[in-house]
Protein backbone atom coordinates (compact mmCIF):
# COMPACT_ATOMS: atom_id res chain seq x y z
CA UNK A 1 0.00 0.00 0.00
CA UNK A 2 1.67 3.18 -0.92
CA UNK A 3 1.28 5.57 2.17
CA UNK A 4 2.30 9.17 1.10
CA UNK A 5 2.76 10.99 4.88
CA UNK A 6 1.60 14.74 4.84
CA UNK A 7 1.97 16.65 8.07
CA UNK A 8 0.00 19.47 9.15
CA UNK A 9 3.00 22.15 8.95
CA UNK A 10 3.90 20.80 5.26
CA UNK A 11 0.21 21.55 3.98
CA UNK A 12 0.77 24.94 5.65
CA UNK A 13 -2.29 24.38 7.65
CA UNK A 14 -0.60 25.12 11.23
CA UNK A 15 -1.86 28.69 11.55
CA UNK A 16 -5.60 27.54 10.05
CA UNK A 17 -5.79 25.58 12.69
CA UNK A 18 -8.65 27.20 14.89
CA UNK A 19 -7.79 27.38 18.65
CA UNK A 20 -9.15 30.19 19.71
CA UNK A 21 -12.76 29.16 19.84
CA UNK A 22 -13.60 30.22 23.35
CA UNK A 23 -14.28 27.51 25.57
CA UNK A 24 -12.13 25.19 28.17
CA UNK A 25 -9.34 23.17 26.71
CA UNK A 26 -10.36 19.21 25.77
CA UNK A 27 -8.64 17.11 28.87
CA UNK A 28 -5.58 15.61 28.10
CA UNK A 29 -5.11 12.94 30.46
CA UNK A 30 -5.12 9.67 29.53
CA UNK A 31 -7.56 7.66 31.13
CA UNK A 32 -7.53 3.32 31.77
CA UNK A 33 -7.86 1.65 28.45
CA UNK A 34 -11.24 -0.61 28.07
CA UNK A 35 -11.23 -3.66 30.18
CA UNK A 36 -13.35 -6.26 32.01
CA UNK A 37 -15.38 -9.13 30.23
CA UNK A 38 -15.84 -9.19 26.40
CA UNK A 39 -18.58 -6.44 25.06
CA UNK A 40 -22.29 -7.63 25.75
CA UNK A 41 -23.33 -5.60 22.57
CA UNK A 42 -22.91 -4.03 18.83
CA UNK A 43 -24.82 -0.92 17.98
CA UNK A 44 -24.78 -0.20 14.21
CA UNK A 45 -27.05 1.62 11.56
CA UNK A 46 -29.49 -0.21 8.79
CA UNK A 47 -32.58 0.73 6.48
CA UNK A 48 -33.88 -2.66 6.69
CA UNK A 49 -37.51 -1.02 8.03
CA UNK A 50 -37.21 1.97 6.16
CA UNK A 51 -35.16 4.95 7.18
CA UNK A 52 -31.94 4.32 8.93
CA UNK A 53 -32.68 3.13 12.32
CA UNK A 54 -30.22 2.36 15.57
CA UNK A 55 -29.96 -1.46 15.88
CA UNK A 56 -28.02 -3.18 18.54
CA UNK A 57 -27.56 -7.45 18.66
CA UNK A 58 -25.49 -9.17 21.69
CA UNK A 59 -21.82 -10.58 20.52
CA UNK A 60 -23.29 -13.79 20.26
CA UNK A 61 -25.78 -12.96 17.99
CA UNK A 62 -28.42 -13.07 20.27
CA UNK A 63 -31.42 -10.60 20.98
CA UNK A 64 -31.59 -8.42 18.03
CA UNK A 65 -33.49 -5.19 18.73
CA UNK A 66 -34.24 -1.63 17.53
CA UNK A 67 -33.80 1.12 19.23
CA UNK A 68 -35.11 3.95 17.11
CA UNK A 69 -38.23 4.46 15.44
CA UNK A 70 -38.44 8.23 14.89
CA UNK A 71 -37.46 10.01 11.47
CA UNK A 72 -33.70 9.01 10.29
CA UNK A 73 -31.43 8.01 13.24
CA UNK A 74 -27.61 7.15 12.12
CA UNK A 75 -24.09 6.99 13.94
CA UNK A 76 -24.20 5.46 16.96
CA UNK A 77 -21.45 5.54 20.03
CA UNK A 78 -21.52 3.99 23.51
CA UNK A 79 -21.12 5.34 26.79
CA UNK A 80 -17.88 4.27 28.79
CA UNK A 81 -20.29 2.19 31.08
CA UNK A 82 -22.61 0.97 28.16
CA UNK A 83 -25.70 2.08 30.02
CA UNK A 84 -26.11 4.84 27.40
CA UNK A 85 -26.34 5.68 23.02
CA UNK A 86 -24.98 8.77 21.71
CA UNK A 87 -26.50 9.41 18.45
CA UNK A 88 -27.04 11.41 15.88
CA UNK A 89 -31.24 11.86 14.00
CA UNK A 90 -32.81 13.71 12.22
CA UNK A 91 -36.26 13.22 13.79
CA UNK A 92 -36.65 17.23 13.91
CA UNK A 93 -35.26 18.49 10.68
CA UNK A 94 -31.26 19.21 10.54
CA UNK A 95 -29.13 16.63 12.27
CA UNK A 96 -28.72 16.88 16.14
CA UNK A 97 -26.84 14.96 18.70
CA UNK A 98 -29.27 12.99 20.98
CA UNK A 99 -28.99 10.19 23.75
CA UNK A 100 -30.61 7.28 25.07
CA UNK A 101 -30.70 4.21 27.60
CA UNK A 102 -28.95 1.10 26.06
CA UNK A 103 -32.52 -0.32 26.13
CA UNK A 104 -33.79 2.91 23.81
CA UNK A 105 -35.39 3.97 26.50
CA UNK A 106 -35.42 7.82 27.36
CA UNK A 107 -34.23 9.61 24.46
CA UNK A 108 -33.32 13.32 24.69
CA UNK A 109 -31.89 15.52 22.85
CA UNK A 110 -28.55 17.83 23.57
CA UNK A 111 -27.92 19.97 20.96
CA UNK A 112 -30.30 22.53 19.27
CA UNK A 113 -29.04 24.57 16.49
CA UNK A 114 -29.91 25.29 13.31
CA UNK A 115 -26.39 23.84 11.85
CA UNK A 116 -25.48 20.33 11.78
CA UNK A 117 -24.27 18.44 13.96
CA UNK A 118 -23.45 14.49 13.40
CA UNK A 119 -20.70 11.75 14.12
CA UNK A 120 -20.91 11.73 17.83
CA UNK A 121 -18.24 9.78 19.65
CA UNK A 122 -17.79 9.45 23.73
CA UNK A 123 -14.52 9.54 25.34
CA UNK A 124 -13.19 6.86 27.35
CA UNK A 125 -13.90 8.82 30.53
CA UNK A 126 -16.81 9.74 29.63
CA UNK A 127 -16.56 13.22 30.35
CA UNK A 128 -17.04 14.89 26.91
CA UNK A 129 -18.32 14.36 23.34
CA UNK A 130 -16.73 14.94 20.29
CA UNK A 131 -18.67 15.48 17.17
CA UNK A 132 -18.82 16.99 13.97
CA UNK A 133 -20.48 20.38 13.03
CA UNK A 134 -20.25 22.85 10.60
CA UNK A 135 -21.05 25.50 13.24
CA UNK A 136 -18.39 27.76 12.28
CA UNK A 137 -18.67 27.12 8.35
CA UNK A 138 -16.87 24.16 7.78
CA UNK A 139 -17.21 21.09 8.94
CA UNK A 140 -15.05 21.08 11.59
CA UNK A 141 -13.90 18.50 15.11
CA UNK A 142 -16.19 20.06 18.39
CA UNK A 143 -16.45 18.56 22.08
CA UNK A 144 -19.06 18.99 24.13
CA UNK A 145 -19.86 17.89 27.80
CA UNK A 146 -22.49 14.63 27.86
CA UNK A 147 -25.70 17.32 28.91
CA UNK A 148 -24.72 19.59 25.60
CA UNK A 149 -22.86 22.03 27.93
CA UNK A 150 -19.29 23.57 27.74
CA UNK A 151 -19.33 23.61 24.02
CA UNK A 152 -15.82 24.25 22.06
CA UNK A 153 -14.18 23.42 18.49
CA UNK A 154 -11.48 21.01 18.74
CA UNK A 155 -9.74 21.00 15.93
CA UNK A 156 -10.40 22.41 12.16
CA UNK A 157 -8.87 23.67 8.81
CA UNK A 158 -9.82 26.52 6.55
CA UNK A 159 -11.65 25.26 3.69
CA UNK A 160 -11.29 21.79 4.73
CA UNK A 161 -14.24 19.08 6.01
CA UNK A 162 -13.37 17.16 8.89
CA UNK A 163 -15.53 14.31 10.43
CA UNK A 164 -15.96 11.12 12.06
CA UNK A 165 -14.11 11.64 15.41
CA UNK A 166 -13.04 8.87 16.92
CA UNK A 167 -11.49 8.76 20.73
CA UNK A 168 -8.43 6.78 21.29
CA UNK A 169 -8.97 3.61 24.28
CA UNK A 170 -6.05 6.12 26.24
CA UNK A 171 -7.86 9.26 25.52
CA UNK A 172 -5.02 11.08 24.35
CA UNK A 173 -5.63 10.78 20.44
CA UNK A 174 -8.82 11.69 18.51
CA UNK A 175 -9.00 10.10 15.22
CA UNK A 176 -11.15 11.63 12.42
CA UNK A 177 -11.25 12.23 8.47
CA UNK A 178 -10.21 15.46 6.67
CA UNK A 179 -10.15 16.04 2.89
CA UNK A 180 -7.46 18.58 3.40
CA UNK A 181 -5.14 18.90 1.12
CA UNK A 182 -7.35 16.03 -1.22
CA UNK A 183 -10.07 18.08 -2.26
CA UNK A 184 -13.29 16.36 -1.06
CA UNK A 185 -11.18 12.78 -0.60
CA UNK A 186 -10.97 12.08 2.69
CA UNK A 187 -7.66 10.87 4.58
CA UNK A 188 -7.24 9.89 8.14
CA UNK A 189 -5.51 12.20 11.13
CA UNK A 190 -4.64 12.22 14.39
CA UNK A 191 -4.91 14.76 16.93
CA UNK A 192 -2.54 14.70 20.27
CA UNK A 193 -4.28 16.20 23.50
CA UNK A 194 -0.81 15.61 25.34
CA UNK A 195 1.35 17.87 22.66
CA UNK A 196 -1.24 19.29 21.30
CA UNK A 197 -0.27 18.10 17.64
CA UNK A 198 -2.43 17.28 14.49
CA UNK A 199 -1.55 15.06 11.56
CA UNK A 200 -2.27 12.79 8.30
CA UNK A 201 -1.43 9.29 9.43
CA UNK A 202 -2.90 7.58 6.13
CA UNK A 203 -1.88 9.65 3.08
CA UNK A 204 -4.19 7.77 0.89
CA UNK A 205 -7.57 8.76 0.46
CA UNK A 206 -10.71 6.07 1.49
CA UNK A 207 -13.88 5.55 1.75
CA UNK A 208 -15.69 7.89 4.10
CA UNK A 209 -15.75 5.61 7.89
CA UNK A 210 -15.75 6.03 11.24
CA UNK A 211 -11.97 4.54 12.54
CA UNK A 212 -11.39 2.50 14.74
CA UNK A 213 -8.47 1.56 17.45
CA UNK A 214 -6.50 -1.02 18.88
CA UNK A 215 -7.31 -1.28 22.08
CA UNK A 216 -3.97 0.00 23.41
CA UNK A 217 -4.57 3.18 21.73
CA UNK A 218 -1.38 3.02 19.43
CA UNK A 219 -2.88 2.16 15.99
CA UNK A 220 -5.94 2.93 14.24
CA UNK A 221 -7.95 -0.02 12.19
CA UNK A 222 -9.69 1.35 9.09
CA UNK A 223 -10.74 -0.44 5.95
CA UNK A 224 -9.41 -0.13 2.56
CA UNK A 225 -11.69 -0.65 -0.58
CA UNK A 226 -9.21 -2.52 -3.38
CA UNK A 227 -10.33 -6.29 -4.42
CA UNK A 228 -12.65 -7.99 -2.15
CA UNK A 229 -11.84 -5.25 0.88
CA UNK A 230 -9.24 -5.16 3.05
CA UNK A 231 -8.93 -4.13 7.15
CA UNK A 232 -5.64 -2.17 7.65
CA UNK A 233 -3.87 -1.18 11.13
CA UNK A 234 -1.47 1.67 11.27
CA UNK A 235 0.75 2.70 14.25
CA UNK A 236 -0.02 6.69 14.43
CA UNK A 237 3.50 7.58 15.36
CA UNK A 238 5.96 5.55 13.07
CA UNK A 239 2.90 4.97 10.16
CA UNK A 240 3.93 1.35 9.66
CA UNK A 241 1.03 -0.44 8.53
CA UNK A 242 -0.06 -4.06 8.19
CA UNK A 243 -2.76 -5.28 6.92
CA UNK A 244 -5.16 -6.95 9.91
CA UNK A 245 -7.42 -8.96 7.50
CA UNK A 246 -8.70 -9.21 4.14
CA UNK A 247 -12.11 -10.14 2.23
CA UNK A 248 -10.45 -13.35 0.48
CA UNK A 249 -9.99 -14.43 3.96
CA UNK A 250 -13.26 -13.94 5.47
CA UNK A 251 -14.47 -15.59 2.29
CA UNK A 252 -16.69 -12.19 1.23
CA UNK A 253 -16.61 -8.67 -0.09
CA UNK A 254 -15.66 -6.54 3.30
CA UNK A 255 -18.44 -3.33 3.54
CA UNK A 256 -17.50 0.16 4.89
CA UNK A 257 -17.26 -0.10 8.44
CA UNK A 258 -14.85 -2.36 11.20
CA UNK A 259 -14.70 -1.92 15.02
CA UNK A 260 -12.22 -3.68 17.36
CA UNK A 261 -13.43 -4.63 20.48
CA UNK A 262 -12.52 -3.24 23.84
CA UNK A 263 -11.04 -6.29 24.32
CA UNK A 264 -8.88 -6.07 21.58
CA UNK A 265 -9.27 -9.61 20.79
CA UNK A 266 -12.86 -9.64 18.69
CA UNK A 267 -13.85 -7.18 15.10
CA UNK A 268 -17.03 -6.29 13.78
CA UNK A 269 -17.21 -5.80 10.43
CA UNK A 270 -19.82 -5.36 7.68
CA UNK A 271 -19.98 -7.91 4.41
CA UNK A 272 -21.72 -8.96 1.40
CA UNK A 273 -22.98 -12.62 1.09
CA UNK A 274 -25.26 -15.09 -0.70
CA UNK A 275 -28.30 -13.71 1.83
CA UNK A 276 -27.76 -10.13 1.48
CA UNK A 277 -25.78 -7.62 3.63
CA UNK A 278 -24.91 -8.52 6.95
CA UNK A 279 -22.72 -7.60 10.12
CA UNK A 280 -20.46 -10.01 11.48
CA UNK A 281 -17.72 -10.84 14.16
CA UNK A 282 -14.49 -12.72 13.76
CA UNK A 283 -11.11 -12.83 15.77
CA UNK A 284 -8.37 -10.49 14.63
CA UNK A 285 -6.83 -13.14 12.51
CA UNK A 286 -10.21 -13.89 10.94
CA UNK A 287 -11.19 -17.08 13.08
CA UNK A 288 -13.70 -17.56 14.39
CA UNK A 289 -16.26 -15.78 12.24
CA UNK A 290 -20.09 -15.29 13.09
CA UNK A 291 -23.06 -13.40 11.38
CA UNK A 292 -24.74 -11.45 13.70
CA UNK A 293 -27.70 -10.04 11.72
CA UNK A 294 -28.29 -10.40 7.56
CA UNK A 295 -30.83 -8.95 5.24
CA UNK A 296 -31.25 -7.53 2.52
CA UNK A 297 -30.67 -4.03 3.87
CA UNK A 298 -27.26 -1.63 4.09
CA UNK A 299 -25.49 -1.70 7.39
CA UNK A 300 -23.41 0.89 8.73
CA UNK A 301 -21.03 1.87 11.66
CA UNK A 302 -20.84 -0.62 13.80
CA UNK A 303 -19.55 -0.21 16.91
CA UNK A 304 -19.04 -2.22 20.24
CA UNK A 305 -20.29 -1.32 23.70
CA UNK A 306 -17.43 -0.61 25.95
Amino acid sequence: MNIRIVLLTALGLAAACDRTTPTAPESPDPVTAKSGGKPRWIAFGTDRTGPFQIWRVKADGGGLQQLTELGENRYPGWSPDARHIVFTSYRDGPAEIYIMNADGNNQRRITHNPTVELQPDWSPNGNRIAFASDALGTMDIHGMNPDGTNWGKIVGFHSSQEIYPSWSPTGRYLAFLSDAGHSQQYTIWVHDFLTGGTWEVEGVPLPIQRVSWSADGTRVVFYYDVDDGYVYTMDVVTFESTILLGGTTLGTHLGTGVDVSGTGDRLAYLGQGVGGAFLASANLDGSNRKILEQSSSYHESPVWSK
